[in-house]
């Protein structure tokens, strides 16, 4: 008998009877895996069925509190299991297409309902009353029969089908100027392997033709890069060095693994710009460049310690977690051909940035290390020109959905809108307008206290903001605005003002611009920032002035 209606350590089951399913000629016979579906009025226990006797049906144990008197409502169903092929079925309905064949058509029905393809019968079996239930039938006699279930069927097979990453196809010949067009026409044979130890192909990219190096394509795989020479062999002598190249008959030749380790997970970062092809090592937290003299990290060049910290929290965050704080979740790169510049953007991957704010300007990001978690696009200067030497440059505020390059115009893309860059208005993206700003430490004698007197600037506008940090011995701050400069045959020129922190007792106040002690200490971070418009802006120079502190003043 199940007659208890509480719950108890030695209970083994939940049973439900299943007469009202007999009054309705609807009967149940227990299979392994069904799930029952229990409801109340407030909640739904899924509980598997473990069982059947006589006219119970019986649920595995769980305290859902105590039955006297408490009405349920169940559904029992097995769940459903994919199968190879996997059946799709058509709606019966069929919509018009407005201006069929134009960039303006669209469909005639946006919104409406789906028709159902059950019944939901009312029955009454006293003394529970009357309930509702979902049906395939109308007539519960023939409740196995589902005839509203018309649809046509579409069955999507995924026979025969394998992922074969580490496989390079290529197609017919395509001639150019004629009709024949093989590009859609890939035949046995027409392909090749990388190695397994390379990982998944990410990419592969084309480079220029190179006279020593034949036609070379790279494969970026996940863990390594490879040479690939498109319809020549790579001779070598019995030293193992390149004598010469000779024509091949298959599309890709001689397959090298270049040496380095480096790989690509990103395929949104590789860049192709002059023969050289740039991209993003994600796993190794390092950018790198390929050239005629092989791979280089090119992150070496004093940017190590942010591409390795910023590689490993960009590798520990979900792309959901990345979108969540509002950029796309991928590593964007181009090369503005007008600057001679590789420009990287990178997503926002925290809300808080390591360094926190500015004591005295809280909503201000700790703006002296680079590595703040902060959407931006980091800007590697080239040097093809031979004028500089290359070098990573600093970044721009704005972070961008995606790059596009149209010969020397170069096109970026923000909420769906695309925007053109390189304009007449300096510093303004996606119809923001924004500040310049210059960072740098004072570098003059740098193991010896100094006293800051004066700052003067070459440059074509006044700064209108200057701001002076110190953190050791102690915490220093102190700011300038444009009004404290004067303009000194050409020249720039303001004093710097005293620090402004105060200690209390209650803790730091910023009063002490005028009244507080010199900014005096060995090294102090400076920001300088410009406001072009119309104009560029022209800066030649930044120079602080300082004077040799007696000592005994720390």
């Amino acid at each position: 008998m199940y007659d208890s209606t509480l719950f108890v350590q030695q209970a083994v089951a939940i049973a439900v009877s299943t007469t009202v399913l007999n009054q309705s000629s609807v009967g149940y016979i227990y299979t392994e895996g069904d799930i029952c579906l229990l409801t109340n009025d407030s909640t739904t226990y899924t509980l598997p069925v473990i069982g059947q006797d006589a006219s119970y049906i019986l649920l595995k144990c769980k305290n859902i509190g105590d039955l006297t008197n408490a009405s349920f409502s169940f559904e029992i169903y097995t769940p459903y299991k994919t199968s190879e092929q996997e059946p799709f079925y058509e709606m019966g309905e069929i919509y018009k297409v407005n201006f069929p064949g134009t960039i303006i058509r669209n469909y005639s029905i946006l919104f409406g309902f789906f028709n159902a393809d059950t019944y939901l019968l009312t029955r009454n079996n006293n003394p529970s009353g009357i309930y509702l239930a979902g049906a395939m039938s109308p007539n519960d006699l023939y409740f196995r029969n589902w005839y509203t279930d018309g649809g046509k069927v579409n069955i999507v097979t995924k026979l025969g089908q394998v992922d074969n990453n580490t496989e390079i196809l290529w197609s017919d010949t395509y001639i150019s100027g004629t009709q024949i067009n093989g590009s859609s026409t890939f035949r046995i044979g027409a392909q090749t392997f990388v190695s397994d130890d390379c990982g998944s192909i990410t990419k592969l990219q084309n480079t220029s033709k190179v006279q020593d190096e034949g036609s070379v394509m790279l494969s970026l795989c996940a863990v390594e890069t490879n040479s690939m020479y498109l319809g020549e062999t790579q001779i070598t002598d019995s030293t193992g060095g390149v004598k010469f190249f000779s024509s091949g008959t298959n599309i890709i030749g001689t397959i090298n693994i270049l040496k380095g380790n480096y790989g690509c997970i990103d395929p949104a970062s590789v860049v192709q710009y002059r023969g050289n092809v740039y991209f993003f090592d994600a796993s190794n937290g390092r950018w790198v460049q390929y050239s005629a003299n092989g791979l280089d990290n090119i992150s070496a060049i004093k940017t190590t310690r942010f591409w390795k910290n910023w590689s490993y929290k960009y590798l520990s965050m979900t792309k959901d977690e990345i979108e969540a704080l509002g950029n796309r979740p991928y590593v964007f790169a181009t090369v503005d051909s007008a600057h001679d510049e590789l420009l990287i953007s990178i997503p926002k991957l925290s809300e808080t940035p390591p360094k926190g704010y500015l004591p005295d300007y809280p909503t201000e990001i700790y703006p002296f290390d680079i590595l703040d978690y902060q959407g931006k696009t980091i800007v590697y200067k080239l040097g093809t020109g031979a004028v500089v030497q290359p070098h990573w440059q600093g970044a721009y505020t704005f972070n961008t959905e995606y790059f596009a390059g149209v010969q020397n115009r170069l096109f970026t893309f923000k909420d769906g809108y695309i925007y053109e860059n390189n304009q007449d208005n300096q510093n303004e993206f996606f119809g923001v307008q924004y500040d310049s700003k210059i960072m740098f430490t004072s570098n003059i004698l740098p193991q010896v206290p100094k006293v800051y007197d004066n700052i003067l600037t070459e440059s074509n506008f006044v700064p209108n903001f200057v701001y002076f940090y110190n953190e050791y011995p102690f915490l220093q701050t102190s700011d300038l605005e444009s009004v404290d400069f004067a303009d000194v045959e050409g020249i720039w020129y303001a004093s710097i003002l005293r620090n402004k922190v105060v200690e209390t007792i209650t803790g730091d106040e910023y009063t002490g611009l005028l009244t507080g002690e010199v900014m005096r200490n060995t090294n102090m971070y400076v920001l300088v920032r410009f406001s072009p418009t119309t104009s560029p802006l022209q800066l030649r120079l930044l120079q602080l002035s300082t004077s040799i502190s007696k000592g005994h003043t720390f």
